[in-house]
């Protein structure tokens, strides 16, 4: 068949050779094609390459297609049109890293030659601000850059301009599509400005490239600050009445005859990029695309951000003619980022990119990257995650389970089936690969609830290969589950183990969002394995902190203090009284303020509990723990059944559970006062665990602090023992307070 193909290219050349031939005084026309054409491309191997152009009406375009031999492979033709365009096609070779060159002609003269043309794996990767974030500034990138490594002269990336020139000029947006991009350029590996392109698109392209042994080429058009409807095109748009209507009722619909009546905005006017920097790439035939986008449209609330996604899945598969069923499309859900104060909008933000991608489970495939560390450079923001590679490489999986059937899934596995049986909640996952795995010792970042709908922190196991239960002994009634369900989940640990080893973490989830529900937000500080918690606040004060700070006491958290779970926190006093604390506060200059993505309300639980050792050779007084409310007010919780907020921690190394009862509550710790349930505790600032001891060198170890609902109020009331009183005020507030009692009896108060 090849030969065949040969013979027939050949016969055509020669033909085509002898019409210009006859042509007397042939003139050199100015016949040129797009910009996007040039030196050192690449083309889809095996599917139709399509170049593009423009010249005189009625004169004769052909081409010829040569190995690196020398040696023609391919010839076509055609005619000039009347618009003074033509496009000229033929099939691509196999993909290979044979580079080829492509000479053009008109009426049988030379006047374009492309030399170090690639046939291979093409994709387009668009999106905003995290698909644009350059490969210089990433994490493995910026070592690579600084070093001046060359990379490899087989990766071939057009870098779309985020800002295309239009009539001269970067800041006229142009109603219509465009026919080309006059400051795109083409690079490979080799040349610096490949460091420019897309992070993301660099490691997604360079897994494909070691996985399929063959040249990747990527169609680099992102912006940052992008919204979705700014990627639709006005044909698409205006097919789909359900969107236009929803862009008319929110004032975002501009009719094409007021578009150049008003500055366009780039950033968020309909088809403002697409004109720009996907309608020109329309000849091209990409396998697939890779998106990273939603930070915008989830911060100005786009509430039919799926029925945007379809549309422009459905144009892109038409623009691109994608035959092969709707173009595929390879999505990342968002990292942590604190988009107000509701710690949960960001997850189901990412569970309907779930939700999406199970819609067209054939063409889409959507990962989860809550697990990637935060890092970010100050210049660049919270925002945009420094961490790259993990992202580009979980796309490049994708790819190969979606479109390259490398593996049996290719998608993040989401809940399938719910089972609420009495010990637990059992989730059944699809899209596992082989199976589930956690690579630690411990599954973190459940939480489960009762009916009340009142979270807590959950334990979790993995009982077969698709299916695990969520439990905890402080719900009886189970009623909903959920799993990496705020904005900082880095603990979350559930993995989906594809058949050569590759790790996929879950998707979030959350079992039943019908319930009213307090939900669980992670506290690193109470599972007491973690030395650093990363916080999510802003640009200024983001960052890792120290999850427990001391108070005349060294902490440690490491193997060594562990009581029950991987880790457990280490105090070593220097006084005799001590204190340890939960960093939940940061300074913003003279100011204390609570970082957003903690739960600083608390009057939901009933109980508190902790293990506590004493390594130690004396006793220790656990004074008791202060809920403070704002700089000077606190609040001590009971120890269960004691009316006391102190115990003694004998010196016999043993492990202790202490149980505190959080609806009774001793202001100010005068266990001789009133007491008070849960609903003071509504608005924490600081929580305080407080130790004294006869002799300083006090060594204890804390671990698996955990909390557990209540439904009940209490009100308030008189727990007057006198007996408790440890000085004289809490004496006298005892005395008064005991006839303060008996007077409210008498009297029915």
């Amino acid at each position: 068949m090849k030969k065949i193909r040969k013979l027939i290219s050949l016969i055509i050349s020669v033909l085509l050779l002898g019409v210009s031939f006859v042509i007397t005084n042939a003139a050199v026309y100015d016949t040129k094609l797009l910009s996007v054409y040039m030196d050192s491309m690449l083309f889809s191997g095996n599917k139709e390459a399509v170049i593009e152009g423009t010249g005189n009406p009625g004169d004769t375009i052909y081409l010829n297609l040569y190995s690196s031999d020398n040696e023609i492979i391919e010839s076509a033709a055609t005619t000039v049109n009347q618009d003074g365009r033509f496009v000229v096609s033929f099939m691509a070779p196999e993909s290979s890293f044979e580079e080829y060159k492509i000479v053009l002609y008109v009426n049988g003269t030379e006047f374009a030659a492309l030399k170090n043309i690639l046939f291979g794996e093409l994709w387009l990767a668009s999106g905003q601000s995290n698909m644009q974030y350059p490969l210089a500034q990433s994490r493995t990138g910026q070592q690579m850059f600084s070093e001046g490594k060359k990379l490899s002269k087989y990766l071939r990336v057009l870098m779309v301009p985020a800002y295309p020139s239009y009539n001269g000029s970067t800041s006229i947006i142009p109603s219509e599509p465009q026919n080309d991009i006059v400051d795109a350029i083409w690079v490979n590996g080799e040349n610096t400005e490949i460091y420019s392109m897309s992070a993301v698109a660099y490691f997604f392209a360079e897994k494909l490239m070691s996985e399929l042994n063959v040249p990747v080429g990527i169609l680099n058009s992102s912006l940052g600050g992008s919204a979705l409807r700014s990627w639709l095109s006005r044909e698409a748009i205006d097919s789909d009445s359900e969107v236009k209507q929803y862009l008319k009722n929110i004032g975002e619909y501009i009719e094409a005859d007021d578009w150049y009546k008003s500055e366009r905005n780039i950033y968020q006017d309909i088809t403002a990029n697409y004109n720009q920097k996907i309608a020109p790439l329309k000849n091209f035939r990409p396998t697939g695309m890779i998106w990273y986008q939603g930070e915008t449209d989830l911060m100005i609330g786009n509430t039919q951000y799926d029925k945007q996604f379809d549309l422009m899945q459905k144009t892109y598969t038409e623009l691109f003619n994608h035959s092969d069923g709707l173009l595929p499309i390879i999505y990342t859900q968002l990292a942590s980022y604190q988009y107000s104060d509701d710690n949960t909008i960001l997850s189901e933000w990412n569970i309907n990119y779930t939700k999406m991608q199970a819609r067209e489970n054939n063409s889409r495939a959507v990962i989860s990257i809550y697990d990637i560390p935060l890092t970010y450079l100050p210049e660049a923001g919270l925002i945009h995650p420094q961490c790259k590679e993990e992202v580009g490489e979980r796309m490049a999986v994708s790819a190969l389970g979606l479109v390259h059937k490398k593996y049996s899934s290719y998608t993040a596995a989401t809940p399938e089936k719910i089972q609420i049986k009495d010990d637990g909640i059992y989730v059944t996952f699809t899209d596992i690969g082989k199976k589930l795995t956690c690579p630690e010792k411990t599954l973190e970042g459940f939480s489960v609830c009762g009916s009340d709908g009142i979270y807590v922190s959950a334990g979790a196991e993995i009982v077969s290969d698709d299916t695990v239960r969520i439990f905890s002994d402080y719900v009886s009634d189970f009623c909903g589950a959920s799993y990496a369900y705020t904005t900082n989940n880095g603990n979350a640990n559930l993995y989906s183990e594809y058949e050569d080893g590759t790790l996929f973490p879950v998707s979030m989830f959350m079992t039943d969002s019908s319930l009213d529900s307090h939900f669980w937000h992670e506290k690193s500080w109470a599972d007491c394995d973690e030395g650093q918690t990363w916080f999510t606040e802003n640009d200024t004060f983001s960052g890792f902190y120290d999850t427990w700070k001391g108070n005349n006491a060294e902490i440690t958290v490491n193997e060594e203090n562990m009581l029950e779970t991987e880790c457990g926190l280490g105090i070593k006093a220097n006084r005799k009284c001590f204190s340890v604390s939960p960093i939940l506060t940061y300074k913003d200059g003279i100011k204390t303020k609570s970082f957003s993505n903690v739960d600083t309300d608390y009057s939901d639980y009933g109980k508190m509990s902790f293990l506590i050792r004493n390594n130690g050779n004396n006793d220790i007084i656990f004074e008791g723990v202060k809920f403070y409310t704002n700089s000077v007010t606190w609040y001590s919780p009971e120890i269960e059944g004691t009316l006391d907020c102190a115990m003694t921690i004998p010196a016999d190394g043993q492990i202790h559970r202490i149980t505190l009862d959080l609806n009774r509550l001793y202001h100010l710790e005068n266990e001789c006062s009133l007491s008070y349930d849960n609903e003071k505790i509504d608005s924490v600032t600081e929580i305080e665990f407080d130790f004294s001891s006869d002799s300083s060198g006090s060594d204890i170890s804390i671990d698996s602090i955990s909390f557990s609902p209540t439904s009940e109020s209490f009100g308030t009331r008189y727990d007057v023992n006198v007996k408790n009183a440890d000085n004289p005020i809490e004496y006298f507030t005892g005395i008064v307070l005991y006839f303060v009692g008996i007077i409210a009896a008498l009297f029915n108060l």
